[in-house]
């Protein structure tokens, strides 16, 4: 009791001594309320803490006993189990990373994709285009791949079309100029559409030889409004000029005045 007196004397500002007078019951009897409910509340609170640790979240008593309890372990065990059915990293496939639009599947055989017009010419002999460009005409010869005749299992047939300038109506030196060639060009153009053989032109591979006019003119002609049909189906151009190594003497060239 003397403890509770000096207590609240120091409260209430009195100096009185530890043994001097005694405390009416009624504050003697609030004191001790006030300290006994602060002590109880603090123990309780430190026994609940200890439970919480001690007690693992899986238990049913765990459950019964305080709900909000039972709801932060569900979604506990909710989020880790949400992480542990997700797959890792190194089970990803980096096909699907590098081409997200093309799927694979780990069982049964590889999508087949399209192949480019360049890949089908490796496996597939191109329609060719031959230009013959030299200084007094033009030849255009269309050919498809060598194949057997109907009739004669000797011969091949391979030449579909072959123009000049002078089926046009070009004469002499006129056949070897460049609007020849390049009327010759659009003419040959608009042949192979009306004869249907577009259709069958998947491939084709343009062929060059000579250093004539004509070379030139076929070339723009492809590449205008007259070769919108084609152009795109053209895999390759090559040059076929003959080149002489050695072999006999050349002729005197020609001098003029």
């Amino acid at each position: 009791m003397n403890a509770l007196t000096s207590f609240v004397c120091r409260s209430c500002r009195r100096t009185l001594g530890s043994k001097t007078s005694q405390l009416p019951t009624t504050t003697a009897a609030a004191v001790r309320s006030i300290s006994s409910s602060s002590t109880n509340q603090a123990a309780g609170d430190d026994a609940a803490m200890r439970y919480l640790r001690n007690t693992p979240s899986s238990s049913s008593s765990a459950s019964s006993s305080s709900p909000s309890t039972t709801s932060a372990s569900t979604s506990s065990s909710s989020s880790s189990s949400s992480s542990s059915s997700s797959s890792p990293m190194s089970s990803l496939d980096i096909s699907s990373l590098i081409n997200p639009g093309r799927t694979t599947s780990s069982s049964g055989p590889p999508p087949i994709y399209p192949a480019s017009p360049l890949q089908r010419s490796a496996h597939v002999q191109p329609h060719r285009i031959h230009v013959y460009a030299t200084k007094h005409n033009t030849h255009i010869t269309l050919t498809q791949p060598p194949k057997k005749s109907m009739t004669d299992a000797s011969k091949t047939i391979d030449v579909l079309m072959s123009m000049s300038a002078g089926n046009l109506g070009f004469k002499k030196a006129g056949r070897g100029s460049y609007d020849a060639a390049y009327q010759l060009a659009a003419f040959m153009l608009k042949q192979i559409q009306e004869r249907g053989l577009l259709r069958d032109l998947n491939n084709i591979e343009v062929v060059l030889r000579g250093f004539g006019a004509g070379r030139d003119a076929v070339s723009k002609a492809i590449l205008g409004q007259e070769g919108r049909l084609i152009r795109n189906k053209i895999v390759s151009i090559k040059d076929a000029t003959r080149l002489k190594f050695g072999g006999n003497r050349s002729p005197k060239p020609r001098r003029l005045g």
